[in-house]
């Protein structure tokens, strides 16, 4: 019983601690998806002949590009993530 109170805010601590790092993983795991799926998206395109249709997604990639800190991190990545369904899709049409 007397050593509760030094045991509770150390407990406390730990538990926190925890979360932070967890919380800091999460985030670095999603960043290290964005940095993926944006790579994927700008090596498709760059081997890409320049169609009208690929001019159309490069015009989208570059303004989501430019308005990245106006998104969340799934919101952006969600946003690569149908850039880059369009542009397999204009390659299985091919």
């Amino acid at each position: 019983m007397q050593a509760l109170p030094l045991l509770l805010p150390v407990m406390l601590f730990l538990i926190f601690l925890s979360i932070k790092i967890n919380n800091f993983t999460k985030v670095e795991k999603l960043k290290n998806k964005i940095k993926v799926k944006t790579f994927k998206v700008i090596s498709f395109l760059a081997h890409q002949e320049d169609e009208e249709g690929n001019n159309q997604i490069k015009v989208d990639l570059a303004r989501l590009m430019e308005s990245k800190s106006a998104y969340k991190a799934d919101d952006y990545l969600k946003e690569l993530e149908v850039l880059h369904q369009k542009l397999l899709q204009k390659k299985r049409s091919q």
